[in-house]
């Protein structure tokens, strides 16, 4: 092998491997917009002690995201062997009326609940962890506390919240107030449903996020890093002191990183060098 190609084989291996070696391998993305798939448990903490939800009161929760696919749909993938898990926690603000519930992180309400330590501002915190140690299908933990404990137990993978934008929210709109109706339900059963747009903190996926078209109301630019919902499901079953379930999806938007696109353009600046090369043999 003569110098160039030798030179150009190099470029290629360099840019192949700075490829797989970055940390998007350990979830697979489909660019430029991935949707998460999810499942989850809720706890209801009822601040006030009247028996409904209404203001002030939290819902805390833990989720298992299990794929992520394309939007258009068309390819998935599974997130196993890692596990990908969340923990939320909020609290319903003024302005809920009935079965319609806005709601605020809880740790900029006065209580850091179970994202304390998190940024300001926080409504769940994901994590990427290398054991599989929550199921929150078949509920393998006890408690809250257990719950909390399993989920976050393993690297930070982002923060999202509200951080003070205007077009940030979390809302629901469910057929009752009753946790104690929704407990009694089945998990089949849908009990309502919510939506949320939200910003990202401490960024670890090995993507650079972009804007997507999600406003919660006037006086932001109409767009967030974070746009899903999902539907609140009956508690039927459920030993851990959770009163619902719900089926979470959300999706984000990668921008190629410079970084990345060097690597890509050296890698095919080689190859196409070679082609030439053995073309004009």
């Amino acid at each position: 092998m003569n110098k160039k190609r030798m030179v150009a084989t190099v470029f290629a291996v360099i840019a192949l491997v700075g490829l797989i070696a970055s940390p998007v391998f350990a979830i697979t993305y489909f660019p430029p917009t991935t949707g998460f798939e999810d499942d989850d448990i809720e706890f209801f903490i009822d601040t006030n002690q009247n028996g409904i939800v209404d203001v002030g009161d939290r819902l805390v929760g833990v989720a298992e995201f299990f794929v992520t696919h394309s939007i258009p749909p068309g390819s998935s993938a599974p997130i196993a062997p890692e596990e990908l898990t969340a923990v939320f926690d909020l609290t319903v603000a003024p302005g809920s009326v009935g079965g319609s519930f806005i709601f605020t992180p809880t740790n900029v309400t006065g209580v850091e609940g179970e994202l304390a330590g998190r940024p300001a501002g926080t409504a769940v915190t994901l994590y990427l962890d290398s054991a599989n140690d929550l199921d929150v299908v078949d509920e393998n933990c006890t408690s809250l506390a257990n719950c909390v404990d399993l989920a976050n137990n393993g690297a930070i993978f982002f923060d999202a919240g509200f951080y003070g934008d205007p077009d940030a929210f979390w809302n629901a709109i469910s057929t009752t107030n009753d946790p104690d109706l929704v407990q009694a339900g089945l998990a089949t059963q849908s009990f309502g449903v919510y939506n949320f747009c939200l910003n990202v903190q401490n960024n670890n996926t090995g993507q650079t996020l972009g804007l997507q078209p999600c406003s919660g109301g006037p006086g932001g630019d109409g767009q967030t890093q974070i746009g899903g919902g999902g539907v609140i499901k009956g508690g039927q079953g459920l030993e851990s002191g959770a009163f619902a379930r719900s089926d979470n999806d959300f999706q984000i938007t990668s921008v190629p990183e410079p970084s990345t696109l060097l690597l890509l353009g050296v890698g095919l600046i080689g190859v196409t060098f070679m082609s030439r090369r053995r073309v004009k043999k």
